[in-house]
């Protein structure tokens, strides 16, 4: 029943948005989760929760961790059904990206990736500038959202130049996106496919009533006899 309320909910939103907007954060969980209307995901608003969970070794007490770290601490994210879900994941890096400066996925603009599209769509951030410093009213919307880099779920190899396997990370410091060796430390952002099952926080709710209202008077006109 949940899940058939919340797929009334986002339909309702979504044909309500272009009136006003292409897109929109839509803060739900008492604004501990983030819907992404565009892309139909859902980020977690702290953006730095590792730091929180795992305060010590061997995650960094900064949060930040190794590639292999990051996808166990999203593993024990979906043990625990972190909020109530266990399909936590990484966010993925779209290969290739044409919106990206260099070919390949590579460079500044790259807002084919779920965090290049959040930096730059959703955020207002700019190419070379910390997202710290530029961004629109939606920044607020996350907590410990950190101007440095973050790690993707995608892979890529490089052989036989270094030994290593690398992953695509995404930096909110600058807005750049390239790839970077497993080892390294850089931070977990969590997020996952589709909507969740909780109404809307205060904010969206006029539009949400007006949306719904609509749909009950459609209805019981449609039922009224001709």
């Amino acid at each position: 029943m949940k899940n058939s309320q919340a797929q009334i909910i986002v339909a309702v939103i979504l044909f309500a948005l272009p009136l006003t907007s292409r897109a929109a954060l839509i803060p739900t969980l008492g604004g501990q989760l983030l819907y992404d209307t565009d892309l139909n995901i859902t980020w977690l608003a702290n953006a730095n929760l590792a730091a929180s969970i795992y305060p010590e070794s061997p995650v960094h007490s900064a949060g930040t961790m190794r590639y292999d770290l990051a996808q166990s601490w999203i593993t024990n994210l979906n043990a625990i059904d972190y909020l109530g879900y266990h399909d936590w994941r990484l966010p993925t890096t779209l290969q290739p990206d044409v919106t990206c400066q260099y070919l390949s996925s590579y460079g500044n603009n790259c807002s084919g990736s779920e965090m290049g599209h959040l930096f730059y769509k959703e955020l207002g951030g700019v190419a070379g500038q910390s997202i710290q410093t530029t961004h629109n009213a939606n920044y607020n919307l996350f907590k410990n959202l950190q101007p440095f880099v973050y790690w993707s779920s995608t892979g890529y190899r490089v052989e036989p130049y270094y030994g290593f396997e690398h992953a695509w990370y995404f930096g909110f410091g600058d807005g750049y996106q390239s790839t970077i060796r497993m080892p390294n430390e850089l931070y977990a952002l969590a997020v996952r496919s589709g909507p969740v099952a909780v109404v809307p926080v205060p904010g969206t709710g006029l539009l949400l009533g007006s949306g719904l209202l609509g749909l009950t008077c459609f209805k019981r006109r449609r039922l009224q006899p001709r």
